[in-house]
């Protein structure tokens, strides 16, 4: 998230806490290799969706957004 690269992560309990699928990320069913290509496949032939999402994803790490505040168990400023 903080190089600025789209995430791909396995939909496991936790992890969709955080990465939200389609929007700062992309999550594949865990223990599906094939779903996990698929998803590779469509990173890599739409560059503007990955773009994006890797760029929300950023955004998501700024200092007073709700995901590292609720990661540090801070609130909002």
């Amino acid at each position: 998230m903080a190089a600025k690269k789209p995430i791909i992560a396995s939909n496991l309990e936790g992890i969709s806490e955080i990465i939200k699928d389609g929007y700062n990320g992309i999550l594949y069913n865990a223990d599906d290799s094939d779903d996990l290509a698929k998803k590779l496949q469509y990173l890599l032939k739409n560059k503007t969706i990955s773009e994006n999402i890797a760029e929300q994803a950023w955004i998501e790490l700024t200092p007073g957004t709700t995901l590292i505040c609720s990661l540090l168990n801070k609130p909002l400023s």
